[in-house]
C-alpha cells in the first residue's frame, strides 16, 4: 500500500477546535485574547452613550424591569413584547445600577464579544470541514481569527452596540449563533444527544429575544448539506431530528407574530407587500454597500417607501441577479451559494415576510449577515495574499477600530446622533422633529424653532414628503413642538397660534391640550386655559398635572363649585392622597360650607395625622 507524503497536501488535517489538554490551547487563548483587545479598543468610548430613541421605552419608561415577575411579561405593545429574555437582562441591569447607562453599555458589548467568539468557533470548524481543509485547515485559526476581529470591529455594527434597545439583536445574534454551533457540535461529539438539545434550548431562548432567528434552521440545513452531510438527503436521513429541534423556535415566533400587536408592523398601515417589497430591495442595496464601503452611516433612514418600480430599478435588478446567482451557486458551488444564503436569508423576515413600517431600514439589521462578508473576504485575501494577508488584516481592523470609535462620539447625546442624521438625511421628517424635541429638552428654544420651522415647511413640501409613512397626528405633534419652543424662546402669540393649530389638527392630542393650558394658566388667561384643560382631563382620566392646574384654573376663576367637583372626582379615585384632600377641603372653605370643610380636614388628620396644613386650617375654622 502506498504510503502518505507527509509534505503532501493531501494529508489530513487535525481538528483544532478549542480542546483544554490540547497542543493548539495557547493559538486558541491568543486568539480570544486578540479579539476581545480589538471589542475593548472599538468600544472603550461608548460607555457614556445617551439613551436615545426606543431606548425611553424599552428602559427609561419600561416599568417591566422594575421588578422580576414583571420582566417576564413586558408589555405585548412595547418593543419587548414577547421579548421576555432581553427584558429579563435589562431587569438585570436595573437591578444592579439603575439607570446609569454604563452597565448597559457594557452588557452590550460583553455579548457583542461573546458573539464574535462564537463565529471564530463557526469559522475555523468550517475551514476544517471535508470541503474545505485541504485548502485552508492549516490556516484555519488564523482566518476564523481575523473573521471574528474585522466582524467585531466594523462599523457597521455600531448601531446594534451602541443602540441600548438594539440588545435583542445582539441576544438574538448569540442564541442563534450558538444554536448553529451546538447543531454543528453535536455532528462531531459522541454526546450528540446532548448538543442538539443545547441547540433545541438555545434557538427557543432566540425566539425570546427577536423573530429574526426563525431563519436559523433554515441556516443549520443549508450548513448542513454544504459543510458536513454532502447531500440534503443525506442531511435529513442523519439529521432531521436535530433539525426539527432547531426548528422549535418557529412555535414561538408564530406565537408572538400572531398574538402581540407592535403598532406598525404588517401590511395593515397603508403600505402594500409590493411596495415594502420596492422599498427593501433599496434597503438590501444600503446593506450590502454599507458591508463593503461603512460610510455614511445613519442612525434612522426614516420612513421613507418606494411606490413604483422605476425609482429603485437599479436596485431591484441588483437584488433579483444576486438571487439567481445564489441559487445557482447552491446547485454547483454550495460554499459560495451558502456565503451568500447567510447574508441573504437572516434579512429575509424584515425584508419581506414582516414588513416593518416604521423603521424599513435600518443598520442592526445586517448585524449576523455581515459575519458571512467578513469570512469571504479574510478568505479572499488569504488566497490572493496567503502569509502576507495578516498584514491587510491589521491593516483593516485599526481602521476599523478608528472608524468605530469616531462613529461612538455621535452616541454620545440625542442631539449629537440626531443632528448627525439630519446632516446626512435632511428630508427625514422624523429625525428633524425629534432633533427639535431634544433641544427643546436642552433649553436651546431658538435652534429648536429653526429645526421645527423647517420640518413644517418640508412637511408642507409633498413632493419631498408624501413617501414618508408618519403615525397618526404626527402633524399635530409636530405643531406642539414648534409651540412650546416658541413659548421658552417668550414668543407668546407666536406659541398660542402653533399649540392651538396642533390641537385643531388633532382634537385628541392631549400634550397639545394640556401644553396650551399650562400656557394660558401661567400667563393668568384662566378662562381660555379651562376648556384646554378640561380636554386633557377627559383624554386622560389619570393626568395628576392637568387636574392639578384646571382645579387652580377653576379657584381662580372663581368656579369654586367645578373646583370643588374636579377635587371630589379625584379624591373618589385616589381616597388617601394628602394633597387633594386639602384641595377638596379649600374649594369647601372657598364657598363658605364651613361644617363640610371641617369634617374634610378630619378625615384627612385620620390619613396623615401629622399635617401641619389640615391643623391649622381647622384651628383657623373653629369660629365657624
Amino acid at each position: 500500500m502506498k504510503r502518505l507524503d507527509p509534505t503532501s497536501s493531501a494529508r489530513i488535517q487535525p481538528d483544532r477546535t478549542f480542546n483544554p489538554r490540547s497542543k493548539e490551547t495557547p493559538r486558541w487563548a491568543r486568539s480570544i485574547v486578540l479579539v476581545l483587545v480589538a471589542t475593548v479598543a472599538a468600544y472603550h468610548n461608548s460607555l457614556n452613550g445617551a439613551l436615545i430613541f426606543d431606548d425611553i421605552s424599552s428602559v427609561l419608561r419600561n416599568q417591566s424591569i422594575r421588578s422580576l415577575s414583571a420582566a417576564f411579561f413586558p408589555s405585548d405593545s412595547s418593543a419587548l413584547g414577547g421579548r421576555s429574555v432581553a427584558n429579563l437582562t435589562f431587569f438585570a441591569n436595573y437591578a444592579l445600577h439603575g439607570f446609569d447607562v454604563a452597565g448597559y453599555h457594557i452588557f452590550n458589548i460583553a455579548i457583542h464579544y461573546l458573539n464574535a467568539l462564537i463565529i471564530l468557533a463557526i469559522v475555523q470548524k468550517t475551514l476544517n470541514s471535508r470541503r474545505l481543509k485541504d485548502r485552508f485547515g492549516s490556516a484555519s485559526l488564523q482566518l476564523a481569527t481575523a473573521t471574528a476581529v474585522l466582524w467585531v470591529v466594523h462599523p457597521l455594527q455600531t448601531n446594534t452596540v451602541n443602540y441600548i434597545s438594539q440588545r435583542t439583536e445582539l441576544l438574538m445574534g448569540f442564541f442563534y449563533l450558538f444554536t448553529l454551533y451546538s447543531f454543528i457540535q453535536g455532528t462531531r461529539s459522541k454526546a450528540s444527544a446532548f448538543w442538539w438539545s443545547v441547540a433545541t434550548v438555545s434557538s427557543v431562548l432566540g425566539a425570546f429575544c427577536k423573530e429574526v432567528i426563525v431563519t436559523v434552521p433554515l441556516i443549520a440545513l443549508l450548513y448542513d448539506r454544504t459543510f458536513l452531510s454532502g447531500s440534503w438527503k443525506d442531511s435529513w436521513r442523519q439529521h432531521r431530528f436535530a433539525l426539527a429541534g432547531v426548528a422549535a423556535c418557529w412555535v414561538v415566533v408564530a406565537f408572538n407574530v400572531t398574538l402581540i400587536d407592535r403598532g406598525n408592523v404588517g401590511v395593515d398601515y397603508g403600505i402594500s407587500r409590493w411596495e415594502y417589497a420596492l422599498t427593501s430591495c433599496r434597503s438590501l442595496a444600503v446593506y450590502a454597500k454599507l458591508s463593503v464601503w461603512p460610510t455614511p452611516l445613519v442612525f434612522d433612514y426614516g420612513t421613507h417607501f418606494s411606490r413604483t418600480l422605476s425609482e429603485v430599478w437599479p436596485q431591484a435588478s441588483g437584488v433579483l441577479l444576486s438571487g439567481i446567482l445564489i441559487a445557482f451557486s447552491l446547485w454547483k458551488f454550495p460554499v459560495i451559494g451558502f456565503s451568500g444564503a447567510w447574508f441573504i436569508l437572516i434579512l429575509l423576515p424584515v425584508s419581506s415576510i414582516v414588513p416593518i413600517l416604521g423603521q424599513p431600514t435600518s443598520e442592526h439589521r445586517v448585524y449576523l449577515s455581515l459575519a458571512s462578508a467578513m469570512a469571504c473576504l479574510v478568505v479572499l485575501l488569504y488566497i490572493a495574499m496567503r502569509e502576507n494577508s495578516r498584514w491587510a488584516f491589521v491593516a483593516l481592523a485599526i481602521i476599523g477600530i478608528g472608524m468605530v470609535n469616531q462613529r461612538n462620539q455621535d452616541y454620545q447625546s440625542p442631539i449629537s446622533i440626531w443632528s448627525d442624521t439630519v446632516r446626512k438625511l435632511p428630508t427625514n421628517l422624523r429625525a428633524r422633529s425629534n432633533l427639535g424635541l431634544e433641544l427643546i429638552e436642552a433649553k436651546r428654544p431658538i435652534e429648536a424653532i429653526n429645526v421645527l420651522k423647517e420640518t413644517v415647511v418640508l412637511r408642507q413640501d409633498q413632493s419631498g414628503a408624501h413617501t414618508q409613512m408618519l403615525p397618526a397626528g404626527w402633524d399635530s405633534d409636530l405643531q406642539a413642538a414648534l409651540g412650546i419652543a416658541l413659548a421658552e424662546d417668550g414668543r407668546t402669540v407666536d406659541a398660542i397660534a402653533a399649540l392651538t393649530e396642533a390641537c385643531k389638527l388633532n382634537p385628541r392630542n392631549r400634550d397639545a391640550h394640556y401644553n396650551l393650558g399650562n400656557f394660558l394658566s401661567k400667563l393668568a388667561r384662566y378662562p381660555e386655559a379651562i376648556p384646554f384643560l378640561e380636554r386633557a382631563v377627559r383624554l386622560n382620566a389619570k393626568d395628576t398635572a392637568a387636574r392639578t392646574i384646571l382645579f387652580q384654573a377653576l379657584v381662580m376663576t372663581g368656579m369654586f363649585q367645578k373646583a370643588e367637583e374636579t377635587a371630589a372626582e379625584f379624591v373618589k379615585d385616589n381616597p388617601i392622597n394628602v394633597d387633594w384632600l386639602i384641595n377638596l377641603a379649600d374649594a369647601l372653605v372657598l364657598q363658605e360650607r364651613y361644617p363640610e370643610a371641617k369634617r374634610k380636614y378630619k378625615e384627612l388628620l385620620k390619613v396623615a395625622p401629622d399635617n401641619q396644613i389640615a391643623t391649622e386650617r381647622l384651628k383657623h375654622l373653629s369660629a365657624f
